[in-house]
C-alpha cells in the first residue's frame, strides 16, 4: 500500500503556531460535495483553532479542489477507513483526536464539550450520543443506538469518538481489520485506558447514514 499523500499544506501560520487542542479526523468516502458541506458546517470550529483533517481514498482531481479550502489538511490515503483514520491521526498536531464519521454533524461548541468532559471525568476517551434526524423512525433508531452504548454492546458506526493522542497511540490506533471503527477502537481503549465519558449533547445523522452500512464505505 502506498504512503499517505498530503494534497494541501496546513493553513498559513498554523504549523508554526501553538498546537491545537482538538483535531477532527474525517474520512470522505462517498460524495465530495457532501464532504464539502460537512466541512463547511465545521468552519466555526476551525476558526476557533480546531484542526480539521480530511482524508479521501483516491486523489480525484475533481474532489481535491472542492475539499482543500475547507480543511486544515487534506490527505489521500489508499485503503479502508481504519487506514484513513490512522493516517489522519499521524498528521494531526492536537493532543486530542475526534474520529468523525462521514455524514455526522457535531453539536455546537463540540471542542469545548470534549475538553470539559475529559477534564471533569479525568478520562482519556469517550463519545457523543447520537440522534437520527428522521421523525418517528428516527426516534426509534436513536433509542436503539443509545441502548447499545449503555449496555456496552458496542458503539454504532455513527458515534463520534474522541480520545487523547497518548491513549490512541498506546493501543495502536484503529485495528486495521475494523468493520465498525468506533466499536473496534472502543474495545481496545476499554481494555487499557481509563473509564470513558459520554457526552449527552447529541451529534446528528440523517436516517440513511444510520441504517445503511454502505453509506459509510464499510469494507
Amino acid at each position: 500500500m502506498s504512503a499517505p499523500h498530503a494534497d494541501c499544506a496546513p493553513a498559513p501560520g498554523r504549523e508554526d503556531g501553538p498546537a491545537p487542542r482538538l483535531a477532527v479526523l474525517l474520512p470522505i468516502a462517498q460524495d465530495a460535495a457532501r464532504g464539502y458541506a460537512q466541512l463547511r458546517l465545521m468552519a466555526p470550529l476551525r476558526r476557533c483553532g480546531v484542526e480539521l483533517i480530511a482524508t479521501t481514498a483516491d486523489a480525484d482531481a475533481g474532489a481535491v479542489p472542492v475539499l482543500r479550502h475547507m480543511a486544515s489538511r487534506l490527505l489521500t490515503v489508499p485503503g479502508a477507513l481504519p487506514a484513513q483514520y490512522n493516517a489522519a491521526a499521524a498528521f494531526a498536531r492536537a493532543d486530542t483526536l475526534l474520529l468523525l464519521p462521514e455524514g455526522v454533524l457535531l453539536p455546537s461548541f463540540a471542542d469545548q464539550l470534549v475538553e470539559r468532559a475529559l477534564e471533569q471525568a479525568g478520562s482519556d476517551w469517550g463519545w457523543f450520543d447520537m440522534r437520527c434526524t428522521r421523525a418517528l423512525s428516527g426516534l426509534l433508531v436513536t433509542a436503539w443506538i443509545g441502548l447499545r452504548a449503555s449496555w456496552r454492546a458496542g458503539l454504532h458506526r455513527t458515534h463520534p469518538l474522541f480520545v487523547r493522542r497518548s491513549a490512541f497511540m498506546a493501543v495502536g490506533g484503529v485495528p486495521s481489520d475494523a468493520a465498525c471503527v468506533p466499536a473496534a477502537l472502543a474495545r481496545r481503549l476499554g481494555a487499557s485506558a481509563r473509564r470513558p465519558v459520554r457526552i449527552r449533547t447529541p451529534a446528528l445523522a440523517g436516517y440513511r447514514w444510520v441504517v445503511e452500512p454502505a453509506a459509510f464505505g464499510t469494507r
